[in-house]
């Protein structure tokens, strides 16, 4: 099972059914749902898309019957029972997907527990999501899971037979296999060492991701550190370029696992795009330094049920929101969006902006934060670390300005030297 569309047009015509599985994406990192993996199902409902099961006679009973363990579904309820109770009331089929998806893998003996539904853009289409344990199992787990479910729920809202036995013995039949071979793998894994802990710098934004991890790698080649880049110009190591597709975008989850796998990373940055967030997730668990550039109109609107700049601004945040406690989130003052940003940071903020003026800026200092901006044609560090000069080639302007900003504010929560920091911004 390869790329990041694990199904796609997967229909289920039997006499009459037509609930179908449009795609399944594998969000095999901190995502817009969760901080941990998940797998995002789109769903056409079809003629079910104004159906509830208490409108569906002894729909609920089978179910409940096959699944007596359903009761431990809480739901939005909040208490033991509480799906069922939606049940007997009335709920829509793509949230019975959901629960169905969730409980047939954990009596296939692996633990999901997180799952939503919600619809999308597209009248009738639905978000169907649900936990992704592990890569490898929990992929093709999870995926069939999926599947049965949506056939179940479209065999009873139909009011044809459906038996869960079948799809609770092919699941744990995938499962006993699995186990199997991971006792092989770990048996031949015995004694090797574990991996290296290298810093992680994730770049988002609309506009200018390229430039700061461009600058930014050009800092830590001056400070001695070999840097893994995964931007829109490619995947390179120390300045050797590796692959010359976007590793920003379609691909960025195995640019980044190819990177902090690589022998020679020191430090990794990763310019991270909305697309690569929406349909792979983050290619890391938590990161160093999390850079916000500002959230554009002109960026994605309209793509994966992203239809306004709140939206957007949730999608943007899966950075900020994987920030070690010890690490920074590096965030636009200028743009109220990516300024509000810092609350979600479990470590500390810096500001940037391009007039030491900004209101934001001015009170981020006045509290000890540690702020970037512009002043007569230098970029001035300033705050909790004292304060540091640099003077930036004279052609650069506007928008190269900004990225300059947030790069050196990345570079000095990684602790990178000034003089290095000088030396990488004035390089060409």
């Amino acid at each position: 099972m390869t790329g990041t569309t694990l199904v796609r047009g997967a229909v289920y015509w039997v006499k009459r059914l037509c609930m179908r599985v449009l795609d399944i994406f594998a969000l095999r990192g901190p995502n817009l749902w969760s901080r941990r993996p998940a797998l995002e199902a789109w769903v056409a409902l079809d003629d079910l898309a104004e159906s509830s099961s208490a409108a569906i006679p002894r729909f609920v009973e089978s179910l409940v019957a096959q699944l007596p363990s359903l009761v431990e579904h809480r739901c939005g309820v909040g208490e033991r029972g509480g799906f069922v109770q939606r049940l007997y009331e009335g709920t829509w089929p793509g949230h019975i997907m959901e629960h169905l998806a969730l409980e047939l893998q954990s009596l296939a003996g692996v633990e999901v527990g997180f799952g939503k539904t919600r619809e999308s853009t597209v009248p009738g289409t639905y978000r169907v999501v649900v936990r992704l344990v592990r890569e490898g199992l929990g992929e093709r787990l999870g995926v069939r899971a999926l599947e049965l479910a949506c056939e179940l729920v479209d065999r009873g809202f139909h009011g044809e037979p459906f038996e869960v036995a079948p799809a609770l013995e092919e699941l744990g039949g995938l499962v006993r296999a699995h186990e199997q071979v991971m006792a092989r793998e770990r048996a031949a894994e015995a004694g090797k060492p574990p991996p290296r802990a290298i810093p992680i710098v994730c770049v988002t934004g609309s506009e200018g991701k390229t430039a700061v991890c461009k600058l930014l790698g050009q800092i830590c080649a001056e400070a001695g550190r070999t840097a893994a880049v995964g931007s829109s110009e490619g995947l390179s190591v120390g300045g050797e370029l590796l692959d010359a597709a976007d590793a920003s975008q379609s691909g960025a989850f195995a640019a980044a696992r190819r990177a902090l796998a690589h022998p020679g990373t020191e430090v990794a940055l990763f310019e991270v795009g909305a697309r690569a967030i929406l349909r792979e997730g983050l290619g890391f668990d938590q990161c160093d330094v999390a850079v916000v550039t500002n959230i554009r109109e002109n960026e994605h609107l309209g793509e994966h049920s992203v239809a306004t700049l709140d939206a957007m601004r949730s999608v943007k945040r899966c950075g900020v929101d994987v920030v070690k406690g010890d690490g920074c989130a590096v965030l636009c003052a200028d743009d109220p969006r990516v300024a509000s940003m810092a609350e979600y940071s479990a470590g500390r903020v810096a500001l940037f902006g391009t007039s030491e003026k900004s209101e934001p800026l001015r009170a981020h200092l006045a509290e000890g934060g540690r702020v970037a901006f512009a002043k007569e044609g230098v970029l001035v560090l300033a705050g909790g670390n004292g304060v540091q000069k640099y003077r930036p080639p004279s052609s650069w302007k506007g928008k190269k300005i900004e990225s300059a900003l947030a790069a050196l504010l990345a570079a000095d929560a990684l602790g990178l030297d000034p003089s290095a920091i000088e030396r990488g911004l004035c390089r060409t």
